[in-house]
């Protein structure tokens, strides 16, 4: 068995990735890693 960590999104987030895609996604996942929660998303980088 392997537990997830689950992050729900308010509806604004979960729009960025639907309406921009992989750049809206990426933007989230920066906005996450800003606000201390990277270990939800095993970000490694942010930006560019």
């Amino acid at each position: 068995m392997q537990l997830v960590t689950v992050k729900a999104l308010l509806s604004a987030e979960q729009q960025t990735p639907v309406a921009h895609g992989k750049k809206g996604r990426d933007e989230l996942v920066c906005r996450f890693t800003e606000s201390g929660a990277a270990h939800l998303f095993r970000a490694r980088r942010c930006g560019a």
